[in-house]
């Protein structure tokens, strides 16, 4: 039986990775970390501090909290030699610099989305934007739910990364995050990237090509958390077992493992 800590457990992806949980038998949440203590969960479990918990009932950490949460995750994770599963955005860069130090040491499997759809998507974007060169513009629109802090999305940005990679361009000489108030005619390789923060949306993604004849348009839609939530467990799973390194969802994906 995997034993898993959920940091993050108070908030909407580590509550529904706690109520997706019951239905793998492999595996037990045994342990509840977040900064506040005041969420409902029926395994009566005391949400924790890592200062608190006990490293015997942990095999494997699922992070989904903040920028301040994950380090401590990594802090922890590294002194016990214990595997990491993040889904975590909104890094800052020296965040994700240790975590790429860390993971020498230790196992760590980090992806803004855990979702089978969202890594079809990453592949058919790096065939589309091979074959398009620059004959085509990109803009990327993301829709999130009116309490995420983050923006553009982590899933977002990973998509354009993937793009800028492809076609061999700097991510960071090509995005554009803000045109309010420029008078500038669009350069030709810049990614654009527009947000939306409004109601319960779990989460669309849209990324558009569009040319002077034609455009193609490409939608992903999350109905609900269950998605991420279950590929996070799923990823435990196959973490659990692999040696130091840093991983990504599309390395669970490709595993005949599952």
């Amino acid at each position: 039986m995997l034993k898993i800590a959920i940091n993050g457990a108070c908030g909407k992806m580590g509550q529904t990775i706690l109520n997706q949980a019951k239905e793998l038998k492999q595996l037990e949440i045994t342990t509840l970390i977040d900064k506040t203590n005041n969420c409902y969960n029926e395994n009566s479990l005391k949400i924790q501090t890592f200062e608190t918990v006990n490293k015997e009932l942990i095999d494997i950490i699922i992070d989904f909290s903040t920028n301040e949460g994950f380090n401590n995750s990594l802090d922890f994770a590294l002194k016990h030699k214990i595997p990491i599963v993040s889904g975590t955005t909104g890094l800052r860069k020296e965040t994700l610099k240790k975590m790429k130090d860390f993971s020498k040491q230790i196992a760590i499997l980090h992806s803004s989305n855990m979702s089978l759809g969202i890594n079809i998507v990453q592949i058919v974007l790096k065939q589309l934007a091979t074959m398009t060169k620059n004959e085509f513009e990109i803009e990327i629109i993301e829709k999130h739910h009116s309490q995420k802090q983050d923006s553009p999305s982590g899933t977002a940005l990973m998509l354009g990364q993937t793009i800028a990679k492809a076609k061999k361009l700097s991510f960071e000489k090509i995005a554009t995050f803000q045109r309010t108030g420029q008078h500038l005619n669009r350069d030709k390789e810049e990614i654009g990237f527009s947000s939306i923060r409004a109601g319960g949306i779990a989460g669309e993604h849209t990324i558009i090509f569009a040319s002077q004849n034609e455009t193609i348009e490409i939608t992903h839609t999350a109905f609900n958390r269950k998605i991420f939530a279950n590929g996070a467990l799923k990823a435990a799973i196959w973490l659990k077992s692999q040696k130091c390194g840093f991983y990504s969802m599309k390395n669970v994906l490709d595993s005949s493992k599952l």
